[in-house]
């Protein structure tokens, strides 16, 4: 029988004895958005659950119940949707300050629960993940749990992937996580001019085969990384409930940072780009 890895499906001995195991949480971020005609509009919050739970089943530590609410129809993501052929997007989304200020309230859960270690993986990305890894390393600068977030991307150690839009990259990597989400029939059969719903013709190229080889080097690094964190946590005093007025102190130190959050760039250009690789420079992840 496979063990139990989801937080919400445990009782409380079987959290017990995991949390004792390998106190490591998986936090998964996503939401439903244009993923083209052949996958489910979840794939991003789809990919990152599905994702943290193969990690967790293989190598230990419990995953956090999912959000569905992320971030867009910000004038960055609205300059984006505009070009994706999506008068329709169907989008599951609130505010920046809304969703980060919410990250610092979960990890402030994660530490009450006795981990040491909080690995936020969103699959939702274009910038977002920097923003989110500034909570964690704010958060970790003030309290005993470790903290680290990155886009799903980040952990693919399997050619040269660095992900996509609902293009070979996702559709693959979905097609391995979830097979009944996606059907690749659903594409056109002559190339077509243009996105449609936010994909192209190159992802009839998806293939499960490889899709199960980049979610394999996903979860070989998300091991690398927990190991590097609960390093991290050894000597740090032990985890403990924080009051609402110190988690709001943590939120203070975020957002007077606001007008450099990569969500408050508004276009997607050169410089955009550029930010986004010098905020990672800022905030980097433990393991590259």
């Amino acid at each position: 029988m496979q063990k139990k890895v989801v937080w919400h499906e445990m009782f409380k001995d079987e959290f017990e004895a995991a949390l004792a195991t390998r106190p490591v949480c998986y936090l998964s971020f996503g939401l439903s958005e244009p993923h083209g005609v052949q996958n489910a509009m979840g794939l991003d919050g789809l990919k990152a659950y599905t994702l943290v739970q193969r990690a967790a089943e293989a190598h230990g530590g419990i995953v956090a119940p999912p959000v569905w609410w992320h971030v867009h129809e910000t004038p960055l993501s609205l300059e984006w949707l505009a070009t994706q052929n999506a008068p329709k997007p169907y989008l599951t989304c609130v505010p920046p300050d809304l969703f980060l200020r919410q990250l610092v309230y979960q990890l402030r859960a994660v530490e009450a629960a006795g981990f040491r270690a909080a690995i936020c993986v969103t699959g939702h990305y274009g910038g977002i993940e920097v923003d989110m890894n500034q909570v964690c390393q704010i958060y970790s600068a003030r309290r005993p749990l470790r903290a680290v977030a990155l886009s799903d991307w980040e952990a693919i150690r399997y050619k040269d992937y660095h992900g996509d839009h609902a293009g070979l990259c996702e559709t693959s990597q979905l097609w391995a996580l979830r097979p009944e989400m996606v059907d690749i029939s659903r594409i056109p059969e002559e190339p077509f001019e243009g996105p449609l719903f936010a994909s192209s013709h190159y992802a009839r190229r998806s293939s499960r085969r490889e899709g199960e080889a980049i979610v394999s080097s996903q979860v070989i690094y998300l091991k690398t990384l927990s190991d590097e964190l609960l390093r991290q946590a050894e000597g740090r005093p032990a985890p403990q409930r924080i009051s609402f007025d110190d988690a709001e102190k943590i939120w203070e130190e975020m957002l007077a940072d606001r007008p450099n959050w990569i969500l408050s760039r508004l276009t997607f250009n050169n410089e955009f780009w550029d930010y986004v690789r010098e905020r990672r420079k800022r905030f980097p992840l433990p393991i590259e």
